[in-house]
């Protein structure tokens, strides 16, 4: 992918040159002189744009093969800037690049007293670019000021803006603000700031603010860099923001000879928020916009003549206009639909329905105005539209009419369906399967016919049709193509066939008996591939298909199957019963819920219930995966039967003090937690601990082990609890029936 000249337009090779062998590229910079330096040349043999997550700033990553050191040798560097899906980013250290060119990369460290605004920051220091195929986007030096294109949408003035004062001079904000009026000043440009007010803001991503703020810059060598995105289709600027390095240099308002004017530095950098770019060469020196900067220099504060010449050609001061309307209809009656009426060179319309046309916005002036439609002869006439007018008039149909015919292949071979012909601006027809297309009705004559198609470059022919012709062509792809292979397996282990793989929205394919994939033809970029089948969780993942990829992928069989759901209910209980309910799903979605229902009452969920009520019970439960399948209620039925009561034991009291400690405080469902503790008592050493246990959703605690102390009066135990919530744990100590029991504090264990 091409990226936009930025940095370079109107420097000249000499400046260029210059540039690199100083190590400063498009940058502004203290003074001429410069650090040491080295230089490493070679051919671009890949580059692409991309979104720094996190950041919503975009950089292009560059690879350069070296040819300087004698070695196959690769560099890489990335530049801020470049486009990513309709979305462009200007810095002041970006420049156009095109797979195939020859260019040198400059690094060297920069002296003390060179100081650039930006340059490209690499992994090595990135500070000079020199490419062949600039063209013509490099304008004359002369003209002292360079400018490609790109500008704000008339519709879109004034622009605001925000100053964030912190880390800046005192003053800061009112320096801008006048730098700012400076452009806008100007009589003969339509270019109009507002000062927006101050905030707290300093991003450099695209957030729809635009800000003028201390930070950090591309280069951190840099006094200041300033940053633009803009829609690649229309060309027209969005947002910018301007960065000024204050951690690395002093800045002031007060024209100090010891530090860098800071209004002389944002207005440079608010030229670049115009498009326009810096310039190198001496001649320019006295312009706003020239690449170098010196403390205590407040010079530049007041726009060149190579300034103004710049903001009026990209803004011009509005200009008077006038409008154009009427009629047209045929001299064999009727109104004429669709006659297309073109006023010089700058304006243009087309009649509706009833023959009428109005063209407004025409600058005041005098022009030939012509009136064509398919079928009927031109006319021009004179028009004084230094005022409105209106112009009525009826064309003449033509007699005679040809046909043009003919096919429309490629070169890498085959026919090319879709191509569109258009002969002039009179008729157009499309390529059918076997790309073979015909126009009839052509009025005779001789046309430019423009063969296009996407995907592929565009060819134009002067074709004489006073007479019917056949015009017969191979149109040249215009990018390269790849394949995507791989396999599709189940994750329950097997070959998947008849899986679809699914490339973006422009190619696809299907797996063959052994789960194998090839999807050929399709052109290079990065895309997001779905790979799907019936029966199975369809997946998704990001590609880069800027060359050929094998990718595998194993996909997860749908989940059918409802949970299982036991229980540890007994057929018989005393006092009261306690149930516990564990579920599991073998389909693989999961459990999402466990339900319940005592003796036909109404449905609880929850995975534990407990019954004091004497007599026989029904207990009914079941469970519901992630998926929704639910499964079928087990019924179990248990009795309650009234406690016996005991006297109780004569009670001797031992001092006694337990505890209990665990490896872990959360634990994964049926994964172990190791208990252990310490006994303190005045009972001998073969005394043992009861481990008791309060489950997720009940008040009762339930005995799970009984352990023996060791010679050092310490206990150990191992549980994996089977439900998951927040689980209770504690240890009494009992010697006989005739001593008492100490309890132990609680532990509190959440099984996930």
């Amino acid at each position: 992918m091409t990226a936009r000249t930025r940095s370079l337009v109107a420097i000249c090779s000499v400046a260029l040159a210059f540039a690199l062998m100083t190590g400063v590229p498009a940058a502004y910079a203290a003074s001429p002189g410069g650090g040491s330096s080295h230089r490493v040349s070679g051919t671009v043999v890949a580059l692409g744009s991309r979104v720094v997550p996190g950041s919503g700033t975009i950089v292009t990553d560059v690879r350069l093969s070296d040819a300087s050191g004698g070695g196959a040798v690769t560099a890489t560097f990335t530049m801020s800037g470049g486009e990513v899906g309709g979305i462009g980013m200007w810095s002041e250290v970006f420049t156009d690049l095109s797979v195939g060119d020859f260019l040198t990369v400059g690094v060297a460290d920069k002296g003390r007293d060179r100081v650039a605004v930006t340059a490209p920051v690499t992994v090595a220091r990135v500070l000079g670019f020199s490419a062949t195929g600039l063209g013509s986007a490099v304008e004359s030096a002369l003209s002292g000021y360079g400018w490609d294109g790109i500008h704000w949408d008339g519709a879109q003035l004034p622009v605001g803006y925000f100053v964030n004062p912190t880390g800046l001079p005192a003053g800061a904000d009112a320096a801008i603000q006048v730098a700012a009026q400076t452009w806008e000043a100007d009589p003969g440009s339509s270019m109009d700031y507002t000062y927006m007010g101050t905030t707290g803001d300093s991003s450099q991503a695209l957030d729809g603010y635009n800000v003028v703020a201390a930070g950090v810059t591309d280069d951190p060598t840099a006094l200041a860099d300033c940053r633009y995105f803009f829609n690649t289709m229309t060309k027209h600027i969005v947002e910018f923001d301007i960065t000024f390095n204050v951690s690395t240099y002093a800045f002031s308002t007060d024209g100090s000879p010891t530090k860098y004017d800071l209004q002389t530095v944002g207005t440079h950098e608010l030229g670049h928020t115009l498009s326009l770019v810096d310039l190198y060469e001496s001649g320019n020196s006295a312009q706003v916009m020239y690449g170098y900067c010196s403390k205590g220099d407040t010079g530049k504060r007041v726009l060149a003549a190579g300034d103004i010449a710049g903001i009026r050609a990209i803004y011009p001061a509005a200009v008077a206009t006038s409008t154009l309307s009427g009629t047209v209809t045929s001299s064999a009656g009727g109104a004429l639909a669709g006659v297309s009426v073109a006023v010089g060179g700058v304006a243009s319309g087309t009649t509706n329905a009833n023959g009428a046309y109005t063209i407004s916005g025409i600058p005041a002036g005098s022009y030939n105005v012509a009136f064509t439609r398919s079928g009927y002869s031109v006319q021009s006439r004179a028009v004084d539209l230094t005022t409105s007018k209106t112009v009525s008039l009826a064309l003449t149909p033509l007699v005679t009419t040809v046909t043009l015919s003919g096919t429309v292949t490629s070169c890498a071979g085959g026919a090319l369906a879709g191509a569109s012909v258009a002969v002039g601006g009179v008729a157009s027809g499309t390529t059918n399967a076997n790309g073979v297309y015909s126009i009839s009705g052509i009025p005779a004559g001789s046309y430019n016919v423009t063969f296009t198609r996407s995907g592929y470059s565009a060819q134009s022919r002067a074709v004489d049709l006073t007479t019917s012709k056949t015009v017969s062509l191979a149109l040249t792809p215009l990018v390269t193509t790849v394949t995507l292979t791989g396999t599709v397996t189940s994750s329950d282990g097997g070959a998947l066939a008849g899986a679809s793989v699914a490339v973006g929205g422009v190619a696809s394919g299907t797996t063959d008996a052994n789960g194998a994939y090839s999807i050929p033809g399709i052109v290079s970029g990065s895309y997001t591939v779905t790979y799907s089948r019936s029966g199975y969780v369809p997946q998704s993942l990001v590609v880069d298909l800027s060359v050929s990829r094998s990718r595998s992928f194993a996909l997860a069989p749908v989940d059918s199957t409802p949970p299982v759901t036991t229980s540890d209910v007994q057929s018989s209980y005393v006092g009261s019963a306690t149930v516990h309910l564990n579920a599991a799903d073998n389909g693989g979605s999961g459990v999402a819920h466990t339900y319940y229902r005592l003796d036909g009452a109404a449905q609880v969920e929850g995975t534990s219930v407990t019954v004091s009520d004497v007599g026989t019970h029904t207990l009914e439960f079941w469970s519901a995966d992630v998926r929704g399948n639910v499964e079928t209620p087990v019924a179990a039925t248990f009795a309650v039967s009234a406690s016996h009561v005991t006297p109780p034991p004569v009670i001797v009291r031992i001092p006694t003090r337990l505890t209990i400690t665990s490896n872990r405080t959360s634990v994964t469902h049926r994964h172990p937690v190791y208990f252990s503790g310490t006994i303190s008592s005045t009972q001998p050493q073969n005394t043992h601990v009861v481990v008791w246990a309060k489950r997720p959703g009940s008040n009762h605690w339930d005995k799970l082990s009984v352990r023996h102390t060791t010679s050092g009066h310490r206990w150990y135990y191992t549980y994996s609890p089977a439900t998951r919530g927040t689980w209770y744990f504690r240890v009494r100590f009992a010697a006989t029936a005739t001593y008492a029991a100490s309890v132990s504090p609680s532990r509190r264990i959440v099984v996930r």
